[in-house]
């Protein structure tokens, strides 16, 4: 290779015209020391390569030795744990014919721990023993055997339960009010049946924070005045307290229960309609019912006084025209007696008939309501089906609630109209039998005094 690049520079030299001698030498001499320097150069490196190459063999032989030990190694530990699966295989199989009916055991205790959490998570009681829900939480997520002290944890927590469910406790625990502030406050358990605080609100236990929530609609006020008078209790005498056995259920029913104002709403534009009628049905039998009242008592006074006629009440007024004219013959007497009781009977009668036909519009309109709720019904059905009664809920409620204020308002109508119009027909025949009274005393009179005129020259 040096040859080769002297031979190149020889070669540029010639061929460079008009180079003198001295010059070439010159550069001859630079590329033979520049050779020299690579020699040299070439030499370290191979020294320096030989050295690396003996270490290099050294540390191969090092990593061929290391191979060869894991190589040995594996060996030994795939035997070893070909031996020991062989030896797992025959333990599990000795496990599992050893076991026997523990496996029973295992079942048994995973399902009633289960059981008894899934009780345990909605129980009032677990409002002032969270801590046994962790304990249940562990053994019925265990899947080996469990320990005695596991099953003597369950059978005691079973009996404090048992023991629970007889005691009626109070206790503070947190209190989420309607309008969520959480406070702390006196809660009355009565076992595992219903809670409330001092001020006689039901609460529903929460268990995600094992406290209460004040139930968003209360129950009657005889019920809370009945659980506040417990709270109140002070151990000596009896007290009733509502309680509900179904542990929640029937209390959840009670308040889903619509209340009177909301039952009105559900009979739409036709049950307001309804009512119209039954309030202003109510008001002519309340000023009827007054009317006659007023007109009965002054013909009871009447009756007992009938020396004094006053002009106030019918019979007055007849007993006043008998001693005003009391020579009249008795034809005239009837008819200004038949006059004054048709005139008497006609206000007593007033408003009866409006009364009668409102009392029949009532059932009608509850009728019209009924087959509108279950127009509204059929529409919803052909829309979405029958497969969600609550959608067909609020036309089969507008059907039943305006039938049953149609009935409910007729009903008392037509009665304020029977007890109305009997009490008139009472005061009428009254009247009549007066008046039939007074002729016939007047018929003897009447007929000497006829006599008398035709005696006369």
């Amino acid at each position: 290779m040096i040859k080769q690049r002297l031979l190149i520079v020889l070669i540029a030299l010639v061929s460079f015209s008009g180079t003198s001698i001295a010059e070439t030498s010159a550069v001859l001499k630079s590329a033979q020391a520049e050779a020299n320097a690579q020699r040299v150069i070439t030499r370290n490196r191979e020294a320096v390569f030989s050295s690396n190459l003996k270490e290099k063999k050294q540390s191969l032989k090092r990593l061929r030795e290391a191979l060869q030990y894991a190589e040995n190694k594996s060996a030994e530990f795939e035997e070893r744990f070909n031996t020991n699966e062989t030896k797992l295989v025959e333990k599990q199989a000795l496990y599992k014919e050893r076991l026997g009916t523990f496996n029973e055991l295992l079942g048994v205790v995973r399902q009633v721990s289960s059981d008894t959490h899934a009780q345990f998570e909605n129980s009032l009681i677990s409002s002032h023993l969270p801590q046994r829900m962790a304990l249940l939480e562990n053994i019925k997520k265990n899947k080996v055997l469990p320990e005695t002290e596991d099953l003597s944890s369950l059978w005691q927590l079973m009996l404090v339960e048992m023991r629970e469910q007889g005691r009626n406790l109070r206790y503070e625990a947190d209190v989420i009010d309607d309008q969520g502030l959480v406070s702390r406050q006196t809660v009355t358990r009565i076992g595992p049946f219903v809670a409330f605080n001092e001020a006689g609100k039901f609460l529903n236990y929460n268990r995600a924070t094992h406290g209460f929530n004040e139930l968003s609609r209360q129950p009657r006020n005889d019920y809370r005045s009945a659980a506040k008078r417990y709270v109140e209790f002070d151990d000596e005498g009896e007290v009733l307290v509502p309680i509900d056995p179904s542990r929640g259920a029937i209390l959840a029913l009670l308040i889903q229960r619509p209340s009177i104002l909301e039952r009105i709403g559900q009979g739409g534009m036709i049950g307001y309609i309804i009512l119209g009628i039954a309030a202003i049905a109510s008001l002519l039998a309340l000023v009827r019912l007054v009317t006659l009242a007023l007109a009965e008592s002054r013909l009871r006074k009447q009756l007992a006084n009938l020396d004094k006629p006053s002009p106030d009440n019918a019979l007055g007024k007849i007993l006043e025209i008998t001693q005003r004219y009391p020579t009249l013959d008795i034809e005239h007497l009837e008819i200004k007696f038949d006059n004054i009781i048709l005139a008497t009977a006609s206000r007593l009668r007033r408003g009866l008939g409006t009364i009668k036909v409102l009392a029949s519009m009532a059932p009608l309109l509850g009728l019209l309501g009924t087959v509108t709720g279950m127009i509204e019904t059929f529409q919803v059905i052909t829309l979405f089906g029958s497969g969600d009664a609550r959608l067909m809920a609020g036309g089969i409620s507008q059907a039943l609630v305006t039938t049953a204020l149609g009935l409910g308002t007729a009903i008392p109508i037509l009665l304020l109209h029977s007890i109305a119009n009997s009490r008139s027909r009472i005061l009428v025949e009254l009247l009549e039998e007066q008046a039939a009274g007074i002729v016939a005393q007047a018929a003897p009179s009447s007929a000497a005094a006829r006599q008398s005129v035709a005696k006369a020259p």
